[in-house]
């Protein structure tokens, strides 16, 4: 049987997943190579460009750099994929149509600004390095709702299901989470961060 690389029916994605949080590159190889051509049809299917496609499919892949240990069902990381990719998609779409405000009535002065959109989103993933960084050195629970905040932004009844915890514990224990957050950033990376985020 010929097995094409990345799609080893022996590997999970749920295991690809659990190694690529632990730092295993071969992982990650493997979930690019599994998942970049239903990612990439998925883009044609907006009718974006090749260039598009390649810009998209890089932002998400930054994206799941950033976030994968927030994904709470590794089984459906191609899901998960799908959701970050699609929403590239019509980043670039709406970027798209901006461009062609401008070219078509270049008096428009609403027309999308895309160098303060390319700030704005390099801040963005940078601030979320940072966050994901620092919320790695909470102890586990705090870790856990720090995740589970800034990924779903559930109730607190969600919150308390998810993490198995009375729902009276959250609020103590969120509030002493996010100090925390905030002394490792101020720590390690200044008090402008702290401002930024």
């Amino acid at each position: 049987m010929t097995v094409i690389p990345g799609h080893e029916p022996s590997v999970a994605d749920s295991g690809l997943v659990s190694r690529a949080v632990g730092g295993d590159e071969r992982a990650w190889e493997l979930i690019v190579s599994r998942h970049t051509t239903s990612l990439q049809r998925l883009g044609r299917s907006y009718r974006l460009s090749t260039e598009e496609i390649s810009d998209a499919l890089q932002d998400t892949w930054l994206c799941a750099v950033c976030h994968i240990c927030a994904l709470r069902d590794p089984a459906r990381l191609g899901a998960w994929l799908a959701m970050i990719m699609r929403r590239a998609c019509l980043k670039l779409l709406r970027r798209r149509r901006g461009r062609e405000l401008l070219v078509a009535d270049p008096t428009r002065f609403d027309a999308v600004d895309e160098s303060v959109d390319v700030e704005r989103d390099g801040l963005a993933a940078e601030l979320s390095s940072i966050l994901h960084e620092a919320s790695s050195q909470l102890p586990t629970r705090q870790r856990a709702i720090v995740r589970e905040i800034a990924f779903d932004d559930p109730t607190y009844g969600q919150l308390a299901d998810r993490l198995s915890m009375p729902q009276g514990s959250l609020g103590p224990t969120r509030k002493r989470a996010l100090r925390r957050l905030r002394q490792i950033i101020g720590e390690t990376h200044g008090t402008d961060y702290l401002r930024s985020a």
